[in-house]
């Protein structure tokens, strides 16, 4: 008997069931307590700390310095790999985003149009210039929101399409590079975290990939159109509109950081309480969970540890919307102030009713493309962190390669398979699974390889 396997054996099914490769207990505060070399979890003082407001700093310069570069970053890389997917589905994409971006600025400007007409037609008594006026700029409304309509419907297509090649080029590449690795990269609790995060999330980071950057390009073309249009107010005014989404893109930027370190720290946590799960929810596993009253141990230790991973999440998602919405208020004070400064004008005669509705609607629809643009950089950024991982994961090569020209085998066997002191250490350990290990297999025989788990 040759004692040569650590893993669980294989259900009736022959797929393997593994524990995780590695227990990571929480602390008290809900926090896992690995070190931060397992599984790319940050160091303790770069976690969330409480919001606080105080005076810039250099360093903010240095956030917003670095946030941009690493969202151009994202963008780059997310369309390259989008572009490699389906270069027409792109192109399509692309052209019905831009296209459908510039509509707002368009009918905001339509509307005004239209009002100023109407009212100088009503003081005109309703003369037939400003009716036929009147009638050219509604035709003119109708014709720009059919084609809105029509646009978005493209989009949508391509966006779908688009959506679902990319999802499935990703898991290719990940099976791909997977079917290359060593058995020793799947021992390794860190690697294999990183691989199972890569697998798991193949089929929602290519969905949001797609969605952030088209919509993050959507939202910075209307963004930059109204802003164009306020100029026509006040150059202040437009300045007030792009200054005030800065701090909350900061913030933002850091959250997003944090809470995708947060999820690869959590990786082996949530593959606990997946284990746990399937351990009691399969038939695989029943007969023995009954014959040693294991349930409640199991039970309990995963409402344990759901309860220590749910107080983690928690405390990032409140610190990252409440910081979200205290920096965000300061988009809207510019609006609310805009729209004060436009109604005054507009009382003193020194405004159009069609200007005050131009530029009251271009100060609503600022702070709605900000808000877009703000989350569009967010989940580029947490975006990007994921590319980086699938990246560092597809460029690792593995240690054992096939022969060029390797030895042909007879069939059927002539003279079995013979093992000379063979000795294995998965990494890692001190202890070897195998030391020096020598026997042979005859042709016909059959030999059972037992572990301490079957």
């Amino acid at each position: 008997m040759v004692t040569s396997y650590n893993g669980t054996p294989p259900d009736r099914n022959g797929r393997r069931m593994s524990p995780p490769t590695e227990t990571v207990p929480l602390r008290g505060d809900g926090r896992s307590a690995r070190s931060a070399n397992g599984g790319g979890a940050p160091d303790p003082d770069a976690e969330p700390k409480r919001l606080q407001l105080r005076i810039p700093r250099r360093s903010d310069l240095h956030a917003v310095a670095n946030g941009a570069r690493e969202t151009w970053r994202s963008i780059v890389r997310v369309m390259g790999l989008v572009w490699a997917t389906s270069p027409r589905l792109t192109g399509a994409l692309a052209a019905a985003t831009l296209l459908q971006s510039i509509t707002p600025a368009a009918q905001v400007w339509l509307a005004g149009r239209l009002i100023d007409e109407v009212v100088a037609g009503v003081q005109a008594g309703g003369s037939e210039q400003h009716m036929r006026a009147i009638v050219t700029l509604a035709l003119i409304q109708f014709v720009l929101l059919l084609g809105s309509g029509f646009l978005q419907t493209a989009g949508n297509i391509s966006q779908q399409l688009l959506q679902e090649r990319l999802a499935i080029h990703v898991q290719l590449q990940i099976m791909r590079h997977a079917a290359t690795l060593d058995l020793a990269d799947f021992e390794n609790a860190a690697y294999y975290d990183q691989l199972q995060q890569a697998q798991r999330e193949s089929a929602r980071r290519p969905v949001e990939m797609v969605s952030g950057v088209f919509g993050l390009g959507r939202s910075l073309v209307t963004f930059a159109t109204m802003v164009a249009l306020l100029l026509g107010l006040s150059p202040w005014v437009a300045a007030a509109a792009l200054i005030a989404p800065i701090p909350a893109f900061i913030s933002g930027s850091r959250y997003g950081w944090w809470g995708f370190q947060q999820m690869r720290r959590q990786s082996p946590v949530r593959r606990i309480m997946s284990y746990l799960t399937t351990l009691m929810t399969t038939d695989e596993y029943a007969k023995e969970v009954k014959l040693f009253t294991a349930g409640d141990y199991f039970i309990d230790r995963y409402d344990r540890t759901a309860t220590a991973y749910y107080e983690e999440t928690r405390q990032l998602l409140m610190r990252r919307y409440l910081a979200g919405f205290g920096w965000g208020s300061l988009t809207t004070l510019a609006s609310s102030g805009t729209f004060l400064y436009v109604a005054l004008l507009a009382v003193r005669g020194q405004v159009t009713l069609g200007a005050l509705t131009v530029f009251t609607q271009a100060a609503a629809q600022v702070q709605g493309a900000f808000q877009g643009i703000l989350g569009g950089i967010q989940g580029l950024y947490e975006n990007g962190l994921y590319l980086s991982t699938l990246y560092e994961l597809l460029e690792r090569e593995p240690s054992i390669h096939a022969p060029e020209h390797p030895a042909p085998v007879r069939r059927p066997f002539q003279e079995g398979i013979e093992f000379r002191n063979v000795s294995y250490q998965y990494p890692g350990r001190e202890e070897k699974a195998l030391d020096d290990v020598s026997f042979t297999i005859d042709p016909g025989q059959t030999v059972a390889l037992v572990g301490r788990n079957g």
